[in-house]
């Protein structure tokens, strides 16, 4: 019987506000409701992690740079993995983002027939021609593989010529109404001074690093606070790797006193629903969670078109509103993102339009994985 099956999910943590491991835990804490057997399995450990209320098992592992995380991965990991399954007779493992799947498709080749595979791969890793070189080619043994877009699906198909029935794009699943619920809750006294209706607040919430390009976020609200003094900028990061390089951008801008870097907070949705616009200006992205939880908070969103998925969802987005709730600038073009910012400035856009997000929505998305599983289970019968 399928509710028998005994299905193991990994992933490489459970590290706040990393959104892969959010993704995760979201489709464990459903999967436990249909599946009893289901366990899930994490490599890495750290001091700040999602809150998570069933048994976990893991490695227990620190999280390593460069060569020791190689030598984890090539070796550690995979060894303590392959035992780990057999021993525990799991049929059905879902691994979850790059050193999951990397190290499950690695027990694979030590038995094949061993367990059932399914890849969620939440990056373009054709992008990175040489740091994940092994990554792609281990990809052609799995099972299934969910991408979190269709240009990563179509990226499988081209380059390992994966076919069809093997790989399906399946949204992360978004619990809306929780995140209406927090959204509500009233702001924390330490950022109730931002907030009041003399000032138009743009904000942004990410990890201070390259890809996400901060800096020519700084640089447009600099000129667009040079007409519009009473606007704040507020950037909600909780990785500092270029925090400091930031904070020495924002001393040489004439706005610096409107810009604020702000630690990341357990509920970012009221300061969404209470900001005026979301800014996006990321090189590249995948699935950025952000930019749709912005728009549950009815948040409008201005971003910069990073060429994977902005625009595979975007015309669907602004279908179902009666007035554009996201716009896109080409990268790099700082007038046009600029005049965006304006538009919202002087538009005031909210509605209630969540109703129309089924694409993205926690039942539906639930729907799609239940006939997968279902599918693959009983083919292996």
């Amino acid at each position: 019987m399928i509710k028998k099956k005994k299905i193991l999910l990994i992933i490489s943590s459970i590290k706040k506000w990393w959104w892969a491991e959010k993704s995760a835990i979201n489709i464990y804490n459903w999967l436990k409701k249909k599946w009893d057997r289901i366990e899930l399995l994490t490599f890495y450990d750290f001091k700040k992690e999602y809150i998570f209320k069933w048994d976990r098992i893991s490695f227990w592992l620190n999280y390593e740079r460069w060569i020791k995380r190689i030598f984890n991965l090539l070796f550690v990991i995979p060894f303590k993995l392959y035992f780990f399954i057999k021993k525990n007779k799991y049929e059905l493992v879902i691994s979850n983002s790059e050193d999951a799947n990397f190290c499950t498709q690695l027990c694979k080749i030590f038995n094949s027939k061993l367990f059932i595979t399914i890849n969620v791969v939440h990056n373009n890793i054709f992008l990175k021609s040489n740091e994940y070189y092994l990554f792609r080619k281990l990809h052609k043994y799995a099972d299934y593989i969910v991408t979190v877009s269709k240009w990563i699906e179509l990226s499988f198909k081209n380059e390992l010529n994966i076919s069809s029935s093997k790989i399906e794009t399946i949204y992360n699943m978004f619990n809306i109404s929780y995140i209406q619920k927090q959204m509500q809750l009233p702001i924390s006294e330490k950022y109730k001074d931002l907030f009041n209706d003399n000032i138009f607040n743009f904000i942004t919430i990410g990890r201070l690093c390259e890809q996400k390009n901060h800096k020519f976020m700084l640089e447009c609200f600099d000129k667009f606070h040079s007409k519009y003094k009473n606007s704040n900028l507020l950037l909600i990061y909780w990785d500092d790797f270029l925090l400091d390089s930031l904070l020495k951008k924002k001393k040489t801008l004439k706005s610096r006193n409107n810009i604020y870097f702000l630690w990341h907070t357990d509920n970012p949705y009221n300061l969404l629903f209470n900001s005026d616009c979301f800014l996006f200006s990321s090189n590249r992205e995948w699935f950025w969670m952000v930019i749709l939880e912005s728009l549950i908070c009815n948040l409008p969103v201005v971003s910069v078109n990073c060429n994977f998925w902005p625009n595979e969802i975007i015309s669907d987005i602004n279908k179902t509103s009666k007035s554009k709730m996201w716009i896109i600038s080409e990268i790099w073009d700082q007038d046009n993102f600029i005049k965006n910012m304006e538009y919202y400035y002087n538009n005031k856009v909210s509605q209630n339009w969540i109703n129309n997000f089924n694409n993205f929505n926690l039942e539906n998305i639930e729907i799609k994985w239940s006939s997968l599983i279902d599918n693959l289970l009983l083919n292996e019968n």
